[in-house]
């Protein structure tokens, strides 16, 4: 009966898992005056897996984390007036703090002066916050939440902002993407099926509102939502994709996929493959992300230690360095005034040192 009793607890706790079951969240939602910890003035040890890393252009450095509370995940959100505080890892000097009811996979700024901010969670919620200002020197800063959308039915995976910043592309597990109006969090368009597979990642362009995405097949579309038909099929690899990102101001798309291998693109020419690079570990890459201030150097991290800078001047990918500084996966990066921020699932942001080129 002893062994009965247990096996029924473990059913029941996989039955909640939050990270599967959207409608959990959904019958159990909290406000977040509800939610829990204050992330400031509690201990850090409730911040254990940063999943993301934001440099505002005024240097607000936004930190999302997923924490195991019980058997319930949820998120964190820290704010730094400089991503070397975020560095430091004092998190008693950030500015501050506030919680979600579930975890964080991606954030973005909406303003230059990081004063709005955007984050999906692994509920399907994409929640837009505010940080305040004080209103007497005594009191802190605060960060409002401004409103959910609870438009996706499963995990959301990635978040792309739109040339005119009023306006997001959102990737998500079950299947769909959506063009989100940050005025009211109201859905513009609805892609679904997007792909048929979970969508994974979305990459928009600098100066159009055209965007790709890849999902957990071989496909990568480029989509223009003003078109009959708005997707259009840029590239193909042999193995499942896990990421892209969209060089700045150019027609080249930056493709991940399970095995560690990172493709060039050209949506302007569909099907063609410029250049690759194969991670020596062959393990899933998670995230790429090109430095605006040289569109050549593109990093990429994925299900390893390491942290991978690599060129793509001259219609060829190579690597340029290999930063070995975090203990275990790095998940979030972000550029700042040409230098390179990780952040990790060791409880980390780090800055690498780009001399050692």
């Amino acid at each position: 009966m002893e062994d009965d009793f247990t096996l029924a607890s473990q059913l029941e706790a996989l039955e909640s898992e939050p990270n599967k079951v959207a409608e959990y969240y959904r019958a159990f939602h909290k406000t977040r005056d509800q939610a829990g910890f204050n992330v400031i003035s509690d201990n850090k040890k409730h911040l254990q897996h940063f999943d993301c890393v934001q440099i505002a252009e005024d240097g607000n450095t936004m930190v999302c984390s997923s924490n195991l509370n019980g058997r319930l995940w949820k998120g964190s959100v820290i704010i730094y007036n400089t991503p070397d505080e975020a560095v430091a890892g004092d998190v008693q000097r950030a500015v501050a703090g506030t919680v979600t009811s579930s975890s964080i996979s991606d954030g973005t700024f909406l303003s230059s002066s990081g004063e709005y901010f955007l984050v999906g969670e692994d509920s399907g919620a994409v929640t837009l916050l505010r940080l305040t200002k004080p209103l007497s020197g005594n009191s802190p800063p605060n960060i409002l939440h401004l409103g959910s959308s609870y438009t996706h039915n499963d995990m959301v995976t990635s978040i792309g902002i739109l040339p005119d910043k009023k306006r997001i592309v959102t990737s998500s597990r079950d299947l769909s993407i959506k063009i989100i109006n940050t005025d009211g969090l109201l859905v513009e368009n609805e892609l679904l099926p997007a792909h048929g597979h979970p969508v994974l990642s979305v990459a928009t362009q600098t100066n159009s509102d055209i965007f790709a995405s890849c999902a957990d097949h071989n496909e990568v579309l480029l989509w223009d939502v003003r078109q009959e038909k708005p997707a259009h099929l840029i590239f193909k690899t042999d193995i499942n994709t896990t990421c892209l990102n969209w060089q700045p101001n150019s027609h080249i798309v930056s493709v991940g996929d399970q095995i560690g291998t990172v493709y060039l693109a050209d949506a302007r020419n569909p099907k063609t493959q410029l250049a690759k690079f194969a991670i020596p570990n062959h393990r899933p890459l998670h995230k790429l992300s090109f430095n605006p201030s040289s569109t050549s150097s593109l990093a990429a991290v994925g299900d390893f230690n390491e942290v991978y800078l690599l060129d793509c001047s001259g219609g060829d990918l190579k690597q340029i360095s290999r930063f070995s500084t975090h203990s275990d996966f790095p998940r979030g990066i972000s550029w700042r005034n040409g230098a390179l921020y990780t952040c990790g699932w060791d409880t980390k942001v780090l800055k690498h040192d780009l001399s050692q080129n």
